[in-house]
């Protein structure tokens, strides 16, 4: 929730569009999440830069893919519906920015699961 609503004060506020509003907030939320991600959600105990660089590999990919794919399908798919309802095109936009995170923490989680932090587990 603090990343949507930095994203929306970037994005409202500072004018910084889908991906000058998008980007800060990733970057600096994928430090915290690869500490937590590591130590909670996949219990990964190796010490190894491998996993740091596959991670922020997985971050970047998921980011790209994410807002790549969110932008152009949402404004295809409510195109019609914001010409009729007339809404602002900055509304559409905003909201192909809540679908990308969307596809980001499905593509992120699967990215990590399966990438960043393969092999040995060790639960406590």
């Amino acid at each position: 929730m603090i990343g949507l609503v930095l994203m929306f004060l970037l994005y409202n506020i500072f004018n910084l569009g889908y991906w000058g509003s998008s980007a800060p907030v990733y970057l600096f939320g994928s430090v915290f999440s690869y500490l937590m991600n590591k130590k909670y959600t996949f219990a990964y105990k190796k010490r190894d830069f491998k996993s740091v660089i596959r991670f922020a590999i997985v971050q970047v990919v998921s980011y790209v893919v994410a807002y790549l794919i969110a932008r152009p399908l949402t404004f295809a798919l409510l195109r019609d519906f914001a010409d009729s309802m007339n809404i602002e095109l900055r509304f559409v936009e905003q909201f192909a920015m809540v679908v990308a995170m969307g596809f980001f923490m499905v593509l992120g989680y699967c990215g990590q699961r399966f990438y960043a932090f393969r092999g040995e587990r060790v639960v406590d």
